[in-house]
């Protein structure tokens, strides 16, 4: 059988995510990877074809999805959703914000709902009319209405497979990033020590922390009207690191009386000038 030929500037630029490195980013190339605006169509009655008004259905008997096959698109999507997976645990363990994460996660969520709903060939209320339909007369594409064509067997399977292979690719990604979401969202369990402070001198050092920043400086502010107390921030702060706050008071009262090249805050600041100095 004669195989379809497209036009060469249909061809798109080959998938490639490593340039990303973001979620974001690599969604939207995927995206304008198998966004499908064109769908070229071989019939075996172009005598029919007589414009302004068609003598009979055009007959389809294969179709052609630029830039890749059904099976080879399926391949593509197979390592992209391995490469975005990968690529959100990165993203859940960088330091960007916690709210920015959450944002990114929804508008990721957002998108594959969007794109979804695209490909759903079932759904003529969703399905997208942005698709055109061109047959092949004499080796030159014209385009024809989506009812003007009658498609064969062969043509409707392979029709369904470029559009099923695309809408199940983004009900996957929703599912990745609906859970990436809820871990997101999920509070550590603090029983089991999330969060080290790396010193053998922790508690005097949250210490000292806690009585600058509530004593000297008065930065911590309780509302007790909803239940909060100074006790219960201090247990609170400590207990993020698996440590007790029992001997708050007797460890301020270390620090009263150290001296102050052994502040752990005066080597904080010179760790920061340090900073400051290289940069």
């Amino acid at each position: 059988m004669h195989m379809l030929t497209l036009p060469l500037s249909t061809v798109k630029k080959p998938l490639n995510l490593t340039q990303f490195d973001n979620p974001e980013d690599m969604l939207k190339s995927i995206y304008e990877y198998t966004k499908i605006e064109i769908i070229y169509c071989g019939i075996n009655n172009p005598q029919d074809y007589a414009p302004p008004h068609l003598l009979n259905p055009l007959e389809v008997i294969e179709i052609g999805v630029p830039s890749c096959t059904s099976a080879f698109l399926k391949r593509k999507l197979t390592e992209a959703l391995n490469s975005i997976a990968t690529e959100i645990k990165k993203y859940l363990l960088g330091d960007d914000s916690f709210e920015n994460i959450s944002n990114g996660l929804q508008h990721c969520i957002e998108f594959c709902k969007k794109a979804a709903r695209e490909n759903d060939r079932t759904n003529r209320f969703t399905f997208s009319e942005g698709v055109a339909f061109h047959v092949n007369i004499a080796e030159n594409y014209h385009q024809v209405a989506f009812h003007d064509l009658n498609f064969s067997n062969s043509a409707v399977i392979d029709f369904e497979e470029h559009f099923d292979i695309r809408k199940n690719f983004y009900l996957e990604l929703l599912d990745k990033f609906s859970d990436a979401m809820e871990t997101h969202h999920q509070k550590p369990d603090l029983s089991k020590k999330p969060y080290t402070w790396n010193s053998p001198k922790a508690e005097l050092e949250i210490s000292e922390l806690l009585f600058i920043l509530e004593t000297l400086a008065q930065r911590i502010t309780i509302d007790e009207n909803t239940g909060a107390t100074i006790a219960k921030f201090r247990r609170d702060f400590f207990g993020l690191f698996g440590l007790t706050n029992q001997k708050y008071t007797k460890k301020t009262y270390q620090i009263r009386d150290r001296k102050l090249n052994e502040s752990f805050i005066v080597e904080l600041a010179g760790s920061l000038q340090i900073f400051h100095q290289t940069k």
